[in-house]
This record gives C-alpha cells, sequence and structure tokens, in this order.
C-alpha cells in the first residue's frame, strides 16, 4: 500500500511538470501564433508597397518613353531647321556674290560714265 501512494505522489508530481510544460508550450504558441500573424501583416503590407511602386515605376516608365519621343521629335525638328539655315546661308552667300559682282559692274560703268564725261 505504501509503494502505491509513492506511485501515486510520483504520477501527481510528474502530473504538474506535464501540465507546467503544457503551459509552456501553449504559452509559446500563442507567442508564435502572434510573431506569425504580425509577419503576414508585414509581407501583406510590403506586397502592397512593393505593388505601388511597380505602378510608379510603369508610369515614370511610360514619362520616360513619352520624353524620348518628343526628344526625337525636337531632333528632327531641330535638324530640318539646320538643313533649312544652311539652304538660307547657301542663298545669302549666292545673293552676296551676286551683289558684288552687280558693284563690280556698276564701279566699272560709272567709271566709263567718266570717261565719257572727259
Amino acid at each position: 500500500m505504501n509503494s502505491r501512494h509513492a506511485e501515486i505522489a510520483r504520477l501527481r508530481s510528474d502530473l504538474a511538470q506535464h501540465q507546467d510544460l503544457n503551459a509552456q508550450l501553449q504559452s509559446q504558441k500563442k507567442h508564435l501564433e502572434t510573431e506569425l500573424m504580425n509577419l503576414r501583416e508585414r509581407n501583406r503590407q510590403d506586397a502592397e508597397e512593393i505593388d505601388k511602386l511597380n505602378y510608379q515605376n510603369e508610369l515614370k516608365s511610360k514619362e520616360s518613353n513619352d520624353l524620348t519621343a518628343q526628344t526625337r521629335t525636337l531632333e528632327y525638328d531641330i535638324s530640318k531647321q539646320l538643313a533649312r539655315i544652311d539652304d538660307l546661308n547657301k542663298l545669302i552667300d549666292s545673293k552676296t556674290f551676286d551683289l558684288k559682282s552687280k558693284e563690280a559692274q556698276l564701279v566699272e560703268c560709272e567709271g566709263e560714265i567718266i570717261q565719257l564725261k572727259n
């Protein structure tokens, strides 16, 4: 009978230890579940931020493409204007040459007039 009481006492002690261990494990489980919930929330927020940044990146890429197209258009317009300037410079050179030629003729004619007057 005495050994039976000792066995019961030992079993009660084991039961108390297991209950304490179970309580610790339940506490750890609750803590880990809370940590998991926090990590999932952070992951959700990070995913939202990534989506937002991807959207902004798409907008900037579109803006960049638009600006590139505008730049090409402006470069084309500039090249047309530079060609026009070249054409006008050639015309000016031609007119200047004609003018100098006519001035030389005028000087020659004036010389003849002076000779004829004399």
